[in-house]
């Protein structure tokens, strides 16, 4: 049941649109050379060689919205946030991470590190890393770049803001970003990262997303966000005022329009995932002691156990501390696959594929529990570039499974899937019946019911006809769960298996 792979291997099936070079950054030696350039000795400077080296006033700097600028000629870099590693215990001392996105990069990028008592910076070289998708906009196409800089300084002071230039290392920066350092507060058992929320989410669906991992023992989500439903709004509000909940506005450095800022036929959102994962990533490193990294129509089920305090507990996990990733299989449950109620979500839709075709399409999409203090860049199903030493642990489907609850036909716009229509047909021919989330049924049923109505009844009618009536029908959906056996309308000729794990 324990299968170990060392950071040297492959750590894990990317989805199949991925371009090549990022791709190529996560196999074999072409990875264990990347990580390592991650812990690079650069060449340092003081800034005294550079005459006229003056720090960034934020009021001169050209900025877009929360991005800041770097240009030369035809190269322009869009920065989000810089951040200080220093992980001494994994070999990482005094660096500072940068997130961006920019052009196609073919000269050098340097950081002019700053500190609070010196008037000249600490210029250094960047290693430049893709870090994720790429994607075109008004005729240019723009990439996610992870900037690494040494800020190691022979008097060993803290920086306090870093800038970048392209081209000359004497370039004047019209940039600073203030450097973030990882939060200290409490330490939670387990944390959520959620990449992106952007276009239509159902509300009542998310609030049983919500609940669902409170019962699992999720302490806290943290989601970024693009454009959303009013009531999505409301929905984040009403958990942010608890405290489960943080969230942080996003919006893409380009676009066409503001109607494709974050539109999933504009691919815009793509600028954002890589952005967002390693925000949360560093801003979390320390406080979450694992990290799940998940979308809002995916939950890690347990299998054995109630809670992920009992999964991680259970003998068939590894406690080495040198896994930096719990990998588990995914298991699409097509929400088209039947006319069931929708509410419950997780209740509801339980006719999921069997694994064995999913392989067969490049679909098995694993996604992590993380410790976040082994990981140097994150991924969408998991740590893409862990620290040195590190491995992954590989989750039997005995323990547990990752649910994920998708219309099969959206597969063609997320995944570039080619004739999505045929590998649906194949998808959705043999299901399994899978009766694991009944386990959390009455639990979930109580604390969604209030949520539902806690959020919406306030509302007044003019702004909630709609909702009204979605939140009736998710009640008597509820109450057909409770009261009734557990029979599902099957897809023909090929009636499904049942499968229900033991408790």
């Amino acid at each position: 049941m324990v299968q170990l792979i060392s950071r040297e291997g492959r750590i894990a099936d990317e989805a199949p649109h991925e371009s090549i070079k990022t791709r190529a950054l996560l196999g074999g030696d072409d990875m264990a050379k990347l990580a390592q350039s991650l812990y690079f000795e650069p060449e340092e400077g003081t800034g005294v060689e550079c005459k006229n080296m003056v720090r960034p006033d934020p009021f001169f700097m050209r900025s877009a919205d929360m991005w800041q600028t770097a240009r030369n000629n035809d190269e322009e870099i869009f920065l989000y946030a810089a951040y200080y590693d220093h992980r001494p215990l994994e070999g990482i001392s005094n660096l500072i991470r940068i997130t961006s996105v920019a052009t196609q990069l073919y000269t050098g990028v340097f950081c002019h590190i700053w500190f609070p008592s010196f008037k000249n910076p600490l210029i250094v070289r960047a290693i430049v890393t893709k870090s994720g998708r790429h994607s075109t906009v008004l005729g240019t196409t723009y990439y996610e770049y992870f900037f690494t800089c040494n800020a190691q300084h022979k008097l060993s002071p803290l920086p306090s803001e870093v800038s970048v230039v392209i081209g000359s290392k004497c370039e004047i920066a019209t940039n600073a970003l203030d450097v973030r350092y990882p939060s200290r507060q409490q330490r939670l058992d387990f944390g959520i990262c959620v990449s992106l929320l952007y276009g239509f989410v159902n509300p009542l669906s998310f609030i049983d997303w919500l609940e669902f991992h409170k019962i699992l023992g999720v302490k806290e989500i943290t989601f970024y966000v693009c454009n959303f439903d009013y009531r999505v709004y409301r929905v984040l509000k009403h958990y942010q005022e608890e405290g489960f909940v943080k969230f942080t506005r996003i919006a893409a450095p380009v676009y066409e329009s503001h109607h494709t800022a974050c539109s999933r036929d504009a691919k815009t959102y793509r600028f954002l995932q890589s952005i967002t994962r390693q925000d949360c990533l560093y801003q979390n490193m320390y406080r979450y002691k694992y990290l799940i990294n998940v979308d809002v129509d995916e939950v890690i089920v347990p299998r054995q156990h109630m809670t992920y305090f009992g999964m991680m507990s259970a003998r068939d996990i590894q406690r080495n501390p040198n896994i930096h990733q719990y990998l588990f299989k995914n298991a699409f449950f097509w929400l088209d696959a039947n006319e069931v109620p929708q509410h419950p979500l997780f209740l509801h839709h339980r006719l999921r594929t069997q694994n064995i075709l999913e392989a067969q399409y490049g679909l098995n999409m694993y996604k992590a529990i993380l410790n976040p203090t082994r990981c140097i860049i994150m991924r969408a199903h998991g740590c893409a570039v862990p620290t040195r030493n590190s491995y992954t642990q590989y989750v039997d489907t005995f323990l547990a499974l990752k649910h994920h609850y998708r219309v099969c036909e959206d597969l063609s716009t997320d995944l570039d899937v080619l004739n999505s229509t045929e590998v649906c047909k194949t998808l959705t021919r043999n299901l399994t019946n899978d009766l694991t989330t009944l386990r959390f049924k009455d639990q979930l049923v109580k604390e969604i019911t209030k949520r539902y109505y806690d959020i919406f009844l306030p509302l007044s009618d003019s702004e909630t006809s709609s909702t009204t009536v979605a939140v009736a029908a998710a009640a008597n959906a509820i109450t057909t769960t409770t009261t009734t056996t557990t029979t599902t309308t099957t897809p023909k000729p090929n009636p499904p298996r049942n499968e229900h794990p033991k408790t």
